[in-house]
C-alpha cells in the first residue's frame, strides 16, 4: 500500500488521526475526500487550512442531484422540458426547476462565501473578471 486516505472526515477526526499515527509510528492519512461545489463551499473555513498544514491532498467530488439519501435510479422529464423528477433508493421523488434564469438567481441567493475577484482570477486567469451574480444585490467582492 502506497498512501491510505478518508472521506467525509470531520476535521477533529483528521487532527486526532493525525496525531494518534504519529504517537504509535503508524501509517497516517494522505489525502481527505470532502464534497464541495458553489453551493457547498464550507471546507474552505476549517477542513483545507488543516490538511494543507498536516501535508495532505484533497480530492474534492461534487455531488449531483443532492436531495436524496440514497442514489437515485430512476428519471424523467416533463413534456414541457422544464422540469426534472427523479426518484431515489430511499423511496423519495425530487422535483428539479430546469428554468436556467431561476436556478441561476437561487444560486446566487445560496452561495456563501461570496466568489471574490481574486478567486476569479485563481481558476480563470485567461478570462476579464465577470460577476456571475450580477445586477443588485450582487455577491460579488473585489477583496478577501
Amino acid at each position: 500500500m502506497r498512501a491510505i486516505g478518508a472521506s467525509h472526515t470531520p476535521v477533529s477526526g483528521i487532527v486526532e488521526a493525525q496525531w494518534v499515527a504519529e504517537r504509535r509510528g503508524l501509517a497516517r492519512f494522505h489525502t481527505e475526500q470532502p464534497a464541495y461545489s458553489i453551493l457547498n463551499r464550507g471546507i474552505e473555513r476549517e477542513l483545507l487550512p488543516v490538511t494543507q498544514r498536516f501535508g495532505m491532498g484533497t480530492l474534492v467530488w461534487g455531488p449531483l442531484l443532492t436531495g436524496h439519501g440514497k442514489p437515485v435510479d430512476a428519471l424523467a422529464f416533463t413534456p414541457d422540458g422544464r422540469t426534472l423528477a427523479t426518484g431515489g433508493e430511499d423511496r423519495t421523488t425530487v422535483l428539479w426547476d430546469l428554468d436556467v434564469e431561476r436556478t441561476a438567481a437561487r444560486i446566487c441567493a445560496r452561495t456563501d462565501p461570496a466568489l471574490l475577484a481574486a478567486d476569479w482570477a485563481t481558476y480563470f486567469p485567461d478570462r476579464p473578471f465577470r460577476s456571475p451574480c450580477p445586477g443588485p444585490g450582487s455577491l460579488i467582492r473585489t477583496g478577501r
